[in-house]
């Protein structure tokens, strides 16, 4: 059964999970690419034009009633100008990080045992896996998770 494992030298994220019975472990993460990252500023410009329109109805709907029509109409226009104000820029911030971390982001996952390391991404239909033996010896594979410099 694989179970979190936890020291104090190993990053919090991406979780390390081991099976001290089957003597692997592996690493399941969701990166976002440079493909999500423009998929979800894509989707935020759609999302705040959808949301400025959506503002003029919403602050028609809400103006009082038993205003005559010039008044209904600046309430509106008030009301909607201050929504597109507030909402828009607050969307543009927000959403773009939140859509490529939670939406666009691809899964990846590396098992590791004592004889091979395995993944599978995006890139492979069925995945890779590497012998941790060549010519007789025995191969160190490390793969390390770091921020991209670029």
């Amino acid at each position: 059964m694989f179970r979190r494992y936890h020291e104090p030298g190993l990053p919090s994220w991406p979780p390390l999970y081991v099976d001290a019975k089957k003597q692997n472990a592996f690493i399941k993460m969701r990166i976002a690419d440079w493909v999500a990252v423009e998929r979800g500023h894509r989707l935020t410009k759609f999302a705040t034009a959808g949301f400025a329109l959506g503002c003029i109805p919403a602050a028609y709907a809400l103006a009082p009633a038993d205003l005559d029509m010039v008044g209904r109409l600046f309430t509106t226009g008030l009301g909607a100008a201050t929504g597109i104000v507030v909402g828009v820029p607050a969307a543009k911030k927000l959403l773009p990080d939140f859509l490529s971390r939670f939406v666009f982001a691809r899964r990846i996952k590396i098992a590791c045992t004592a004889d091979w390391v395995a993944f599978r991404s995006w890139y492979y239909d069925n995945g890779v896996r590497v012998s941790r033996m060549f010519n007789g010896g025995r191969i160190s594979i490390q793969p390390t998770v770091e921020d991209d410099q670029d």
